[in-house]
């Protein structure tokens, strides 16, 4: 293990060739020149020299850590010099403060249709999201430990799903696609065999080699310099080259910081992201069964209690935790904007439809109580009103 960090064995994504890294220069010995005449003498002049000027000490050795490779590189001066000017000093300071194990690369960013980039999601979710879970335990049980999992961690990615401790809060980790799903291009539209998985073929974007097991914090800062890059401008079928932090080759797909990895409280959008993976979990349980056996009033308490009940406890536990963070969120005033959006979306994407599920394929009653409970505290709070306790038992409809 390498400094603090766990290192996998995956191919990584950059195997596409879609990702240029950089090649060592042979010509300035850049840490005796003055970093904003050295980026000027590569036509990175005014306002980078300004940028440059306003850093710390500290940051300009990052920053020339950072880059120093890249002066050489016509993609990294052309995508530097392509940032909005209003961007220069955030881009510039987003790659300073990178984690340690992290370095930049420049690649063609080709935006897909928003139709197949939901598509590539919606596969990524139901399939390529759970196996990853899995694939990392499967292989690199004894590094998870060793970084700081607890049993009940390794056991949620065992089942698919991602890793909580047992009160049902989240580790500060994501799992990131390296060549981003929306601007993969032809990997985000063609389909292949993942050499990891087998079976059906799956989009190239979502193969196992593309994903990266990091830090929330790493996922975020990588997001940003994505951001200041426009991304969100460029359109369907158009191509922008652009720089984008990866995890450095040596660590494969797998950049974990036993330091920084929890469990801890985070924002209540991250942490609802977390109960998706178990509503979907059940949902698609219940769709495995669909032909195989008949639900009724009379033996849904028998399939509940063999079958679901083990993984509702979990999706309980990471809910319930999820109404604990909204509503410590509101007691402390209105839940920003944005927040409140992404957590009411995720109800009623995940937590609604399985309500709806459990009662369609009649579940116990008390199960489907804890549910719309749940649903009504996170409401309440998002709301600002007072969560009233449900009707006892709820209605179940037929199927």
């Amino acid at each position: 293990m390498e400094k603090g960090y766990l290192k996998t064995s995956f191919n990584d994504a950059h195997e596409a060739g879609l990702l240029r890294r950089p090649v060592p220069l042979q010509v300035i010995r850049q840490e005796e020149a003055d970093l904003g005449a050295l980026w000027a003498a590569h036509g990175l002049g005014k306002p980078f020299g300004e940028a440059i000027g306003a850093m710390t000490p500290e940051q300009q050795d990052s920053l020339r850590a950072r880059t120093r490779r890249h002066m050489g590189n016509p993609d990294f001066i052309a995508a530097m010099l392509n940032l909005n000017p209003e961007n220069v000093n955030g881009m510039l300071t987003a790659i300073a403060d990178l984690p340690s194990g992290m370095e930049l690369v420049t690649t063609t960013y080709e935006r897909v249709s928003p139709e197949q980039n939901r598509a590539v999601w919606d596969e990524f979710q139901n399939r390529a999201e759970p196996e990853f879970y899995k694939l990392l335990v499967k292989e690199h049980e004894a590094e998870l430990r060793e970084a700081g999992f607890c049993n009940y961690a390794i056991q949620s990615m065992r089942n698919g799903t991602g890793p909580t401790n047992s009160d049902g809060v989240a580790y500060n980790v994501d799992i990131d696609h390296v060549v981003e799903r929306a601007g993969g291009g032809a990997m985000s539209t063609e389909q292949a065999v993942d050499p990891a998985l087998d079976g059906d073929p799956t989009f190239r974007v979502n193969h196992m080699s593309n994903f990266c097991f990091i830090m929330r914090a790493t996922h975020k800062q990588k997001n940003v310099i994505n951001g200041l890059q426009d991304l969100g401008k460029v359109q369907e079928g158009e191509k922008k080259v652009i720089i984008m932090a990866v995890p450095e080759a040596k660590h494969g797909t797998m950049l974990i910081d036993p330091a920084l990895l929890g469990p801890s409280d985070v924002l209540p959008s991250e942490t609802a992201y977390f109960g998706q993976g178990p509503a979907r979990l059940l949902k698609n349980m219940f769709e495995e069964y669909d032909g195989v056996a008949t639900f009724t009033p009379e033996n849904g308490r028998e399939i509940f209690k063999h079958s679901i009940e083990k993984p509702f406890a979990h999706l309980m536990k990471v809910w319930e935790h999820t109404a604990d963070v909204v509503e410590k969120a509101a007691a402390d005033g209105p839940i920003e904007k944005q927040e409140n959006k992404q957590v009411k979306k995720t109800c009623k994407d995940y937590l609604v439809p399985l309500i709806e599920t459990f009662k369609e394929y009649h579940m116990p009653q008390e199960a489907l109580a804890k549910l719309e409970k749940v649903g009504e505290r996170i409401d309440a709070a998002l709301s600002g009103a007072k969560a009233v306790p449900p009707p006892s038992g709820g209605t179940q409809k037929a199927r």
